[in-house]
């Protein structure tokens, strides 16, 4: 089902959250010996908050989550609607706050409490980001859970993942961002169908893990989640994670041919300042390149988000422009593009908004800009 417009206005459909923990990437040592101990103890690096990225993901997610629900023939709603103009941006980035309330948009929609296990069994992972790529490079379970950490951040960077082995046992754990208070169910839902299919590739269609561990309180979908686990799930659990025997480790990956069409993607900045750059990047694309715009996609209130800016020596407004005039020269030197398409794919209103702006930067007409090029 369509929307009315892609357009929709990305103000205004999120409420400012509490201030979240800081989110740094696990640091995993490992070995290549299956016979030792093959995960070390997770150590979380240190850091100032003012220097630690923005949760991004890639809009691959936007893309499976939006292609389900329209095949189910759900009604989109506006956070689905005005993530929309992102299906033919593979290299565009989203704040994972926002992907979150587009799962729980999704799940409302279908009325299905299982949605994000239901999108997970839909969704061929070897298609899915470059996840084709990681495990053809793995070869087996373990050499996955070795770099999954470092692998998963180079599709989103508000998702954590890292491995420890205890005695015979293997626990694979995983966590979001703080900043995503929607969609949190959904989005671990389909997070823990794709490690399945991911393991299963190598231990067998019919395999489960002898423990999950889930955030939060039981669902209403519960009896399905038990039913994924040889043994029992456990709820009310600080993150998620699978629980299996160390035997699994050595099992090496079937795998089928992986789609080039995902690879080589925009990767999400591991910097404040980049991923504010990729962050108004994806604004302008959705024509909402405006600092509550920003602000509200990545829960924070506009003057938390400035002091941020401030603590990092940039402006919104500075971060606009830079952004605007490096794609709008790159678009210039396309010469079957035309000014009014640029200028809309920048989020101005019309041409000639445009064309001041652009001398104000350059000193010169988009037009004198062109022909000199």
């Amino acid at each position: 089902m369509r929307c009315v417009s892609s357009r929709t206005s990305l103000s205004s459909r999120f409420t400012a959250g509490r201030s979240p923990r800081r989110d740094a990437p696990p640091v995993i040592s490992r070995h290549l010996d299956a016979d030792r101990r093959l995960f070390h103890r997770v150590r979380f690096p240190g850091g100032r908050d003012r220097v630690q990225p923005i949760p991004l993901v890639r809009s691959d997610v936007v893309r499976t989550v939006l292609g389900y629900v329209d095949r189910l023939g759900a009604p989109p709603g506006p956070v689905l609607c005005a993530l929309r103009p992102l299906l033919h941006e593979p290299a565009a980035l989203v704040p994972m706050a926002l992907a979150g309330a587009a799962f729980e948009e999704a799940r409302r929609a279908t009325e299905d409490d299982g949605f994000g296990l239901r999108l997970g069994a839909a969704t061929r992972l070897v298609d899915f980001h470059d996840w084709g790529g990681v495990l053809e490079r793995a070869r087996t379970v373990g050499g996955l859970l070795a770099t999954l950490g470092a692998a998963a951040r180079q599709f989103n960077t508000g998702q954590q993942f890292w491995a420890l082995r205890r005695g015979e046992q293997v626990w694979v754990h995983w966590s979001h961002t703080a900043r995503m208070t929607q969609g949190r169910r959904v989005a671990g839902d389909f997070a823990l169908a794709l490690l399945l299919q991911a393991i299963r590739l190598a231990a067998g269609a019919d395999w489960r893990p002898d423990e999950i561990h889930l955030e939060g309180p039981a669902p209403p979908h519960a009896a399905e989640l038990r039913a994924l686990a040889r043994e029992r799930v456990v709820f009310e659990r600080p993150h998620s994670g699978l629980v299996f025997p160390a035997r699994y480790l050595s099992g090496r990956f079937a795998l089928l041919a992986p789609a080039p069409a995902y690879r080589g993607h925009g990767v999400p900045a591991g910097d404040f300042a980049g991923s504010m750059r990729q962050l108004v990047e994806s604004l302008c694309k959705l024509g909402t390149p405006s600092l509550s715009a920003a602000a509200e996609s990545v829960r924070m209130s506009e003057r938390s988000l400035q002091r941020r800016l401030a603590e990092n020596g940039l402006s919104f407004a500075r971060v606009v422009e830079d952004v605007r005039l490096e794609a709008a020269c790159r678009m210039l030197g396309d010469p079957t593009r035309k000014i009014i398409e640029i200028a809309v794919d920048l989020g101005y209103s019309d041409s000639a908004n445009f064309t001041r702006a652009f001398r104000r930067w350059t000193g010169v007409s988009p037009h004198a800009f062109r022909r000199s090029a």
